[in-house]
Parts: structure tokens; sequence; C-alpha cells
């Protein structure tokens, strides 16, 4: 049995991700219990794919949104009305591992809106309505948001990393579960390393520059990852671990 809890983050209120891969839904609130999705196994191989592979074949968290800016943030389970709350810790017979997904600012401004089956606006959306977003081709523009306004929400998915590179400053995350891998994330200066603690599972995690020394194969992780209006593409903007002991 596994129990996900949020882990606060006012300085991640800016930054804001998972569908229903074959995944069955989980109960409302940061107490659902259910077994981790890191123990199902993918149909098929694991695949490589892109960040905008697994923002336009999840089902989200709506986390928030900006009418003013066109921008909608995205995460996996509760948002518990703590806009930095996607990043989370599971506890498992194992101990704590970071787990979960956030994609932060995606452009909608142009993005057609239905709510519960009814055409909508970017207005009518709330926090921890269940969504689906289609992304323009070859960009990360949002053309197309599907929103819930009831609906189980996602568990937050498990990654692990693969490899991690200092020398190339990159690092590659898998799920066993999406059956995706995340080849060569670039690792810039803006990328922070988050660090929980867990006996202090609610309290905020403290934040580094990111040592990928530091960074284990097989390590959980959490991602969480902003879109980069110069480059239009999705930018790493923080990995969570958990405190050494």
């Amino acid at each position: 049995m596994v129990k996900w809890m949020t882990v606060a983050a006012a300085l991640f209120a800016a930054l804001g991700i998972g569908a229903a891969v074959g995944r069955p839904p989980a109960g409302r609130g940061a107490d659902a219990k259910a077994p981790p999705d890191g123990e199902k196994k993918p149909k098929g191989a694991v695949k490589e794919g892109t960040v905008a592979d697994v923002v336009g074949a999840h089902t989200w968290t709506l986390m928030s949104v900006n009418t003013r800016k066109g921008l909608v943030s995205l995460c996996e389970g509760g948002t518990a009305g703590d806009p930095g709350g996607a990043a989370r810790l599971q506890v498992t017979e194992h101990g704590y591992e970071p787990c979960g997904l956030v994609v932060s600012d995606l452009p909608a401004t142009e993005a057609e809106v239905s709510l519960d089956g009814k055409p909508a606006k970017l207005a009518d959306l709330k926090p921890d309505m269940a969504v689906t977003v289609q992304l323009a081709k070859g960009s990360v523009k949002v053309t197309k948001i599907t929103a819930l306004s009831k609906s189980d929400l996602t568990r937050p998915s498990i990654w692990k990393v693969k490899v991690a590179d200092p020398k190339q400053n990159t690092v590659t995350v898998t799920s066993a579960a999406l059956g995706l891998t995340l080849k060569n994330l670039a690792v810039t200066e803006g990328t922070r390393a988050k660090v929980a603690i867990p006996i202090q599972a609610n309290a905020a995690p403290k934040f580094h520059p990111l040592d990928l020394e530091t960074l284990k194969t097989g390590a959980s992780v959490g991602l969480e990852f902003r879109y980069d209006a110069k480059t239009d593409e999705f930018v790493l903007g923080s990995i969570l671990t958990i405190a050494s002991k």
C-alpha cells in the first residue's frame, strides 16, 4: 500500500503534470491509498519520448490558470489548495520516495476549451479539475483543453534516474508504468535540486543548485518542467530528491 503526500513548495508557485495511460484513478485527497504506478509494467517495451509526448498523452490535474497571460499549469494528484503542492513523496515499506510530474506556464491563449462537454473559456476552469490538452504540431502551445469538473485524480508517476552525466550536463529518466524514457534532459544554471526531508514531509523543500554527481542510477525523482517562450520548449526547472540520511 502506498500513501502519497503533498510536499509544500511555496517558491514554486510559478511552477507547475498524467493520462490515463492504463492507470486506474485514485481517490481524491492526499491520503488516497493505492498501489504505486511504478509497480505496474507497460504492455510494450519502454520507448524514448519527449515531455510534449507526456503532456499530450496524459490526463492532468489543473494546477492553476492565469487568464491575463493565457497560461495553464498542470500536475498529477490534487493541488490541495497549494500551487506548489504537486511535487510529492510516496511512503512505501521501503521508505520515502519522490514522485510526480509538474508542467507550468503552458501558453493557451488560442486554445479551444470545453468543460463537461460544453464550450467554455479559460476563466471557467478551476484548480483540481481533470484536464487533457492537445498541443500544436511542432510546438508546445495548447490548441485544445478538455476539462471535467468532477473526476478522480491521477496519481503521481514514478520516475527513476537512468543516467546522470555531469560532463554533458544532462540527465535521463524513465518511467516503467508509462513505458517512457526522457533522454538527455538538459540541466541548466536555472535547474534546481529540490531536496525534501522525509521526517518533515509537509515542510517546504530546500533549494540548491543541482549537482548531477549526487543523482544515483535507480534513484526516484520528481520532475518539474516549465515552458520557455524564448525557445518554445520545455525546460527542466527542478528535480525533487530526498535528503541524505
